[in-house]
């Protein structure tokens, strides 16, 4: 055997094979949404949506994707929404909205600024940027009908703060590519995404790709502590990465690594749009197993919060997590560890006020993977009664 098939083999050979451990992650998972019931969420008028935010298609300088080419894409990938993010000209007049392919999809326009990019969903005109800073360019997106975002967290200046945006990604698969790509290990790793393709029947074509950006996350969680700031993924998807003749990122592939799912009460650009800026929803590296079905609940007395509500903290105030498969929860107020427990069904006390969110890890081949990224609850101080006037 030649030493270039035994590498390929070697490469090839855990790709084609679903390990034992993600295995059974995906049969709860699949047990679990066979066996659904109406839960409070959707008592409530939440139903669940998944999608893949910031994408781009042939209006943009660095991709050709076709309306139809993406739409096809993303319904094989099975998702209802996908919000496009082309970059800023007066093109985006031109992008697709509406429903095409039983998918819905959201127009908008990526602004590129030094230190990031503004995503502006929901945006159909075009203006003049040039001058404007960071905030004046949010307010120009909200007073054509947008919602202003943050994009490329990595390299935003957090001292800068929020701002007049509602929320930002906290994976970016476009830059997770770039950085695999530079250095020395570009070609173990382009290796290893290669070997991956092998094995796409198993869904797991970019495991390499399934990870924490440690700094991002940081970023992230020092903006969500001063106000309500919201967590999603973005898809970058341009179709038009490549190393030498591999293509590293094609449309389909993308949106099955990591989604954004959204609680809303329809399937409609606006109501979409609002549950997103309110943090209702959570990001999934679907990949791995189906997260739909995950939930992040908090409870006090009378009070019951979903994803990105705020809960009035007491003595009885807990939080509910219910995983679709057996994983690590992992809880954080104010982006600090606090607790690890075993899932699927887990109830944490609340020991104090602040900013919660969760994650749950699976195994892959005996190695933790990041799988869920929650929205926070924002557990808050009750105010004191004011004193009952005298007589």
């Amino acid at each position: 055997m030649s030493p270039r098939v035994a590498l390929l083999l070697a490469l090839a050979a855990p790709a084609c094979v679903v390990p034992p451990d993600l295995a059974r992650a995906r049969q709860e998972s699949k047990a679990a949404r066979a066996a659904f019931a109406p839960d409070p969420e959707e008592r409530a008028g939440l139903l669940e949506f998944v999608g893949a935010i910031h994408v781009h298609t042939e209006l943009s300088h660095d991709s050709d994707g076709t309306p139809e080419e993406i739409a096809s894409a993303a319904r094989h990938a099975r998702l209802d929404f996908v919000a496009l993010t082309d970059h800023f000209t007066r093109k985006i007049t031109r992008q697709l909205s509406g429903v095409r392919r039983g998918v819905l999809f959201i127009p908008g326009a990526e602004i590129s600024r030094r230190g990031g990019s503004i995503l502006a969903l929901g945006l159909r005109e075009w203006f003049q940027p040039r001058g404007l800073d960071w905030d004046e360019v949010a307010s120009e997106v909200e007073a054509r009908g947008g919602i202003p975002f943050l994009g490329h967290l990595e390299h935003y200046p957090a001292e800068r703060g929020p701002g007049r945006f509602r929320g930002a990604g906290i994976v970016n698969l476009h830059a997770a590519l770039r950085e695999g790509l530079e250095g020395w290990g570009s070609v173990a790793f382009v290796l290893s995404v290669v070997g991956w393709q092998f094995g796409s029947w198993t869904g797991l074509r970019y495991l390499p790709l399934v990870r924490r950006q440690d700094a991002v996350v940081e970023t992230w969680d020092r903006l969500a502590q001063e106000r309500p700031f919201a967590a999603f993924a973005e898809s970058d998807a341009h179709a038009k990465l490549g190393w030498g003749p591999v293509l590293l990122d094609p449309y389909d592939a993308v949106f099955r690594l990591v989604r954004t799912h959204l609680l809303s009460p329809a399937r409609e650009e606006r109501a979409l749009l609002d549950s997103l800026a309110a943090g209702r929803g959570f990001v999934a590296f679907d990949a791995l197993a189906d997260a739909r079905g995950f939930r992040f609940r908090g409870r006090a007395g009378e009070h019951l919060a979903f994803l990105g509500e705020t809960l009035p903290f007491g003595p009885d105030a807990r939080l509910e997590v219910s995983v679709p498969a057996a994983g690590k929860v992992v809880f954080y107020r104010d982006g600090v560890f606090v607790a690890q427990v075993a899932g699927p069904e887990v109830v944490l006390p609340v020991s104090r006020p602040g900013v919660w969110r969760v994650e749950v890890w699976l195994q892959v081949w005996g190695t933790d993977r990041l799988w869920i990224f929650s929205n926070p609850i924002r557990v808050v101080p009750v105010e004191p009664a004011p004193p009952a006037a005298g007589p």
